[in-house]
């Protein structure tokens, strides 16, 4: 089957599904609404925009999502076409595999995982960075709660180890590289998503990549460059029970929150039947459809809210068949946003949607 027939197939299951799904006005990209942040409240717009060519770049205008469409986002938009997927994952594969440096397929890149490094607890920079976790969460940090926080600190070494070549190459091209690298490897604290595909870079102190950009406390770095693989979703470390008859899936929108939430409201306690999930922006659905994907199908969800998401977003935006129980949380200690402080800062007020 050819690409312009795996796209016309694609758009007539959308259409025969019910589904919103339109061209753009040159005919490059199909838009469809997007199932990982629920899309907008108005039903008749959509905002995750794919690729009508291999490898079938998608990417939503609104929570930031992006990949190569393929078998998996098929299902995840509720579309039963197996046949279908094989052969968008086949011609992905493929074209990527054409045009990487390396000439490995798109497959092997998501199956690639990275190590943690060890932590040189004398060196200045350990010391440094260790005092800015412990102050901004309000409490003592040992090497264990690094671990399970999956927390880098020597992040160019963590580069060089993990053979993160085109990554590297990609920072040779600011003018500044050097002074960069410096102040990202004194000043910046690395948080590695479940995958392994994304690292989402925190700042002790703002600062930006070019002279004349805005400072930045964070952004979320691809180590996959330029193949777009993966998800950015985080979990904090911990052995699940699958055989778990309902599992609590405890998320926030960013990482600051869940490890505040883990470690000061849970006191860093483990359970087999509980996961911390970071969606790392709004895409609060996704977390949920690879947890499905993995054998979780009875999941009572916790979500600690920031405080400009109100309850008739995740009204909208949750499937509630996913779940058990939906709670809500949110942090009204006085001027505070979010869940990323100390425990005398946080004060919970709790909903219930299901």
């Amino acid at each position: 089957m050819s690409d312009i027939q795996l796209i016309s197939e694609l758009y007539d299951l959308l259409k025969k599904s019910n589904k919103i799904a339109y061209f753009n006005t040159a005919k490059t990209e199909v838009i469809v609404r997007c199932p990982y942040c629920g899309d907008s409240q108005e039903a008749s717009h959509a905002h995750m925009y794919i690729a009508t060519v291999p490898p079938y770049q998608f990417y939503c205008q609104r929570c930031n999502t992006k990949g190569y469409f393929g078998a998996k986002n098929l299902n995840d938009l509720s579309l039963d076409n197996s046949e279908l997927g094989l052969m968008l994952d086949k011609s992905i594969k493929k074209t990527v595999k054409n045009t990487t440096k390396t000439g490995k397929s798109v497959f092997e890149f998501l199956n690639k995982k990275r190590d943690l490094l060890t932590f040189n607890e004398n060196s200045p920079r350990f010391l440094r960075k260790i005092d800015y976790l412990e102050e901004r969460f309000g409490r003592s940090i040992d090497v264990n709660n690094l671990t399970d926080l999956k927390v880098v600190f020597d992040i160019i070494k963590f580069f060089q180890v993990n053979k993160c070549k085109n990554l590297l190459e990609f920072y040779s091209e600011y003018d500044n590289r050097i002074e960069f690298l410096k102040r990202m490897d004194k000043n910046s604290i690395g948080f590695l998503s479940a995958d392994t595909n994304y690292m989402n870079i925190r700042h002790i102190k703002p600062f930006a990549f070019k002279a004349n950009d805005t400072p930045r406390r964070y952004y979320m770095e691809n180590l996959n460059k330029p193949v777009e693989i993966g998800n950015k979703v985080y979990y904090i470390g911990n052995q699940l029970d699958i055989l778990s008859p309902t599992l609590t899936v405890k998320m926030t929108e960013g990482i600051f929150d869940i490890a505040s939430v883990f470690m000061n409201m849970n006191d860093g306690i483990k359970d087999p039947s509980t996961i911390y999930v970071a969606a790392n922006g709004k895409t609060f659905n996704l977390p949920i459809m690879n947890l499905r994907r993995m054998g979780f199908l009875s999941i009572n969800l916790e979500i600690y809210s920031d405080g400009d998401v109100s309850l008739d977003k995740y009204k909208h935006s949750l499937n509630y068949d996913f779940f058990e129980k939906i709670h809500i949380f949110y942090n009204v200690y006085n001027d505070e946003k979010d869940f990323g402080v100390p425990l005398n800062k946080i004060k919970v007020k709790k909903y219930r949607l299901k």
